[in-house]
């Protein structure tokens, strides 16, 4: 009996084309043998040994495309006593398999949709089993036509031939079609009339360029989409007076002129999950555009075309690029259906046949060396899942601000797509919904637990309690910054770790609001061994809508009366400041550096002050900084705020300048100073510790100068600065982190 080997690939090897990819591997090389979906993973057998399985394996390279991810490849004794080379019937449970994320339309698929001579010339839908929509059209497994958006389009005899031939790699595409037997594309107006055009791609791309405001139906959702040139419109209409807005442009080389594209930001935008890519605005033809989607911000979010039917929009379109921002009602979900985008003020509305199974907003990141930085990590990216060292099964529903829900079993624990504000009763069943279709895609047994943010009043927990009551599951609070950091130790694959964990706000254990915090998280313990001494937010959550309140109260409180106006507000200030809740926050505190600087006195948008602060902080001058005095008290390590502020205050009124060039450096040299010196004080407490590398997470990690900085300062100290680079820095990655700490305090780690 001539000898023969088994080979099982593990990772995202199913409804990827791996079988054909096998097949044409194994036929070119004139191999005998097998190639079986498992359900977990894919057998191939061969006849041969040792020589024959290295040939197959360099012609597999050359085979599969990139939504095939192989995690590890195991070789054993087979036995396949045929001829030829056979693609077997799957067998095992469908639910094992990992299905895999949206993926741009690839490079083949474009050449033939430009081709005036293919079938499929300007066809929005094409696709082949190495790209296209995969996570927001599939309804359940086994991953078949029947179980897709696609199920109501019959396969035409042209693409029934393709979708059954093993050399074809369209074969067993399940979401093929062309023009015969695809969905329609049409146009709609304001209220709900079609629009009759025989091009209706063509003609949204005219009035487009005429100036018009439209919404688009994508694969996850639909966009909201002008010229940038007409983006007041657009702010005008969906009151976002400020809030950056995400530009999709032609192709790199339009991309490079709005702004600086290194090659790791290169990387990201030309790769097959297209995420927005946050790049530094750059001074040219393109500044004045780029200042109007994104005022007051040092960088710009970019992305390249990746579904059909944006291509085909760019291909009539004499301007090279568009905005094309996420379509909905502030706080709300993206839209997905045409009832929902009806509601939404526009001049026109391209929509198409094909339903969204599952919303999927895009994904947007920062690039960097080490990988990309995860702002929103979502479509094209999840459901991707992430190895942990823990069997059991749970869940979590992450906080209340830009979440993201995760579901854990069987070593894998999958995170949702980004679901955004769960203040919104939209937004918390729409939690619900990722996660049953998690669970249903999966496979997933009732869960153990449900893990929780401490917070009273978020609404997410109210929807844990409602899940752990449903399925019996005890449920687990995790202090918010402790998940934080958890997130970072998990992804590091560290048991222990301190991390400075900086963001906007999370609920602490002694009932103040925490936010400049240094965890030391050891297994399922934590410990907080450094904060910030606290600020006034007088009227709460109105302080955090205008910081210059808590500039005010700072002022009031440390005797700079010049700094207080004689305003109606200013005067409530002072008497609410006596009362107000205090906070930690390192996001307040930067929010208030950048009122008392006049560079943004009123948030508009989530984040906005400290993410305009950015132009004005320089790494350099923040590592010169002056450390402020550290006091402890009762363990704890407190960074003295009010230390801090009396130099901001007293630089402020000790000279003022008339010239705006010099006032515009002398804000970065005070607000570099103000950050720096927290920045510098909090690493110092985290220094001390001398047993690992420090960590930086929350939102304020997103910050470059901050990051920049403090990478410097621990790497001049012996250490190493510990970033995410797996799950999102901000509060999407909080449901990360739960689920470490509950399986871990379950199992009495």
């Amino acid at each position: 009996m001539v000898r023969s080997v088994r080979i099982l690939f593990y990772g995202v090897v199913q409804g990827v084309g791996f079988r054909p990819a096998v097949y044409r591997a194994a036929v070119k090389r004139g191999l005998e043998g097998y190639v079986m979906n498992c359900g977990s993973h894919v057998e191939v057998v061969l006849k041969g040994g040792k020589r024959e399985v290295e040939e197959f394996l360099s012609a597999l390279n050359h085979e599969i495309g990139p939504l095939v991810r192989i995690e590890r490849i195991e070789v054993k004794e087979g036995n396949f006593e045929g001829e030829g080379f056979i693609i077997m019937p799957s067998e095992g449970k469908e639910e094992d398999t990992a299905y895999p994320p949206d993926i741009a339309v690839c490079e083949k698929c474009l050449e033939e949709m430009f081709d005036r001579e293919n079938r499929r010339y300007l066809y929005p839908f094409t696709n082949c089993t190495n790209c296209g929509a995969r996570f927001t059209v599939i309804e359940a497994l086994p991953y078949d036509r029947e179980r897709t958006a696609m199920r109501d389009f019959r396969l035409c005899r042209a693409c029934r031939e393709e979708y059954t031939d093993p050399l074809n790699r369209r074969f067993h595409a399940q979401t093929i079609s062309c023009w015969n037997d695809g969905p329609e594309v049409y146009l709609m107006d304001g209220e709900g009339r079609r629009i009759e055009t025989s091009d209706p791609i063509r003609e949204f791309s005219r009035r487009m360029e005429t100036g018009e405001v439209g919404i688009m139906k994508g694969w996850g959702g639909m966009h909201l989409t002008a010229l940038p040139e007409v983006s007041g419109r657009i702010r005008e209409l969906y009151s976002r007076p400020f809030k950056p807005l995400a530009v999709m442009v032609r192709d790199i080389e339009e991309a490079e002129r709005w702004g600086e594209i290194n090659e790791h930001a290169r990387r990201m935008l030309l790769s097959p999950q297209r995420p927005i890519v946050l790049v530094k605005k750059k001074e040219g033809e393109r500044v004045h555009l780029a200042e109007k989607v994104a005022p007051g911000l040092p960088t710009v979010g970019l992305y390249l075309p990746y579904t059909g039917i944006q291509h085909i929009l760019f291909f009539h379109m004499k301007k090279p690029y568009l905005i094309m921002s996420s379509a909905n009602l502030p706080g709300e979900p993206m839209a997905i259906e045409e009832s929902e985008a009806l509601r939404l003020p526009a001049d026109v509305y391209l929509f198409h046949r094909r339903k969204i199974v599952m919303r999927a907003d895009d994904s947007l990141l920062i690039p960097r060396e080490e990988g990309p930085l995860f702002i929103r990590k979502s479509r094209g990216y999840v459901p991707e899942p992430v190895t942990i060292p823990w069997k059991g099964c749970g869940i979590a529903v992450g906080p209340e601000m830009n979440s993201t829900g995760a579901l854990a079993q069987s070593g894998k624990m999958y995170l949702t797509q980004y679901i955004g504000n769960l203040r919104s009763y939209s937004n918390l069943r729409y939690m619900q919904e990722a996660l049953e279709h998690l669970r249903r895609m999966t496979g997933s047994p009732e869960p153990e637990f449900v893990a929780i943010d401490m917070h009273p009043a978020y609404s997410s927990r109210r929807l844990g309690e409602e899940l752990s009551e449903r399925f019996g599951a005890e449920v687990v609070e995790v202090q918010h910054h402790h998940a934080h950091a958890s997130a970072l130790a998990l992804e590091w694959n560290l048991s222990e770790i301190t991390a400075l964990t900086l963001d906007g706000v999370g609920y602490g254990e002694d009932g103040t609001l925490w936010g400049g915090e240094v965890i030391r998280v050891e297994g399922r313990e934590y410990l907080r061994r450094g904060t910030l001494s606290g600020m006034p937010l007088p009227g709460g959550d109105a302080a955090v809508k205008r910081p210059v309140r808590i500039v005010w109260a700072m002022a009031e409180r440390l005797g700079y009366d010049e700094i207080i106006p004689y305003t109606r507000e200013a005067e409530l200030t002072r008497r609410l400041a006596p009362r107000a809740p205090l906070s930690s926050s390192m996001g307040r505190f930067m929010d208030a550096v950048a009122a008392s600087l006049g560079i943004c006195s009123t948030r508009t948008y989530d984040g906005e002050p400290a993410m305009r602060l950015e132009s004005y902080l320089d790494a350099e001058i923040m590592l010169s900084a002056p450390v402020p005095p550290i006091e402890e008290k009762g363990g704890l390590k407190l960074v003295d705020l009010e230390w801090v502020f009396h130099e901001l205050f007293e630089s402020l009124t000790s000279s003022r300048s008339t010239c705006e060039v010099i006032a515009e450096r002398r804000k970065v040299h005070l607000a570099s100073n103000a950050v720096g010196s927290v920045l510098l004080g909090l690493l110092l407490i985290a220094l001390e510790d001398e047993r690992g590398d420090v960590g930086l997470t929350g939102g304020v990690a997103y910050n470059r100068e901050v990051e920049a900085a403090a990478e410097r300062f621990v790497k001049e100290q012996g250490s190493r600065l510990l970033l995410p680079r797996v799950f999102p820095a901000g509060d999407g990655g909080i449901s990360a982190g739960q689920v470490s700490v509950a399986f871990r305090r379950l199992a009495g780690d």
